[in-house]
């Protein structure tokens, strides 16, 4: 797995465990660590998963591979929650128009 594919599925998905995988189609269900950023959003938009949830099993990701990958240099997961809890609240205030925040860069 190349950098780029490991970055692609961290921020894209999240750990399987916050979504349980079904035989359906659909984004909802799709493994969080398989779906696009479209994807995500929408499942963010329709309260389907929380931006904390979402982020919180990125970082899940990234903490289980990364030893091995060595993509990260730094990972700054308190900003990355804290980015999450400010597009829930944005989310609530906007209904239907949920921006995804948790992945803006500083």
């Amino acid at each position: 797995m190349s950098r780029r594919v490991f970055i692609k599925s961290a921020l894209t998905g999240a750990a399987g465990s916050v979504l349980p995988e079904s035989s359906t189609a659909g984004p909802a269900a799709t493994a969080p660590t398989a779906l696009s950023l479209t994807e995500a959003a929408q499942l963010v938009r329709h309260k389907k998963i929380s931006p904390v949830d979402l982020t919180q099993a990125c970082l899940d990701r990234i903490e289980r591979l990364n030893p091995r990958l060595n993509a990260f240099i730094t990972l700054t997961a308190e900003s990355a929650l804290a980015s999450a809890r400010i597009g829930k609240q944005r989310s609530a205030a906007t209904a239907g128009r949920a921006r995804c925040t948790a992945f803006r860069s500083p």
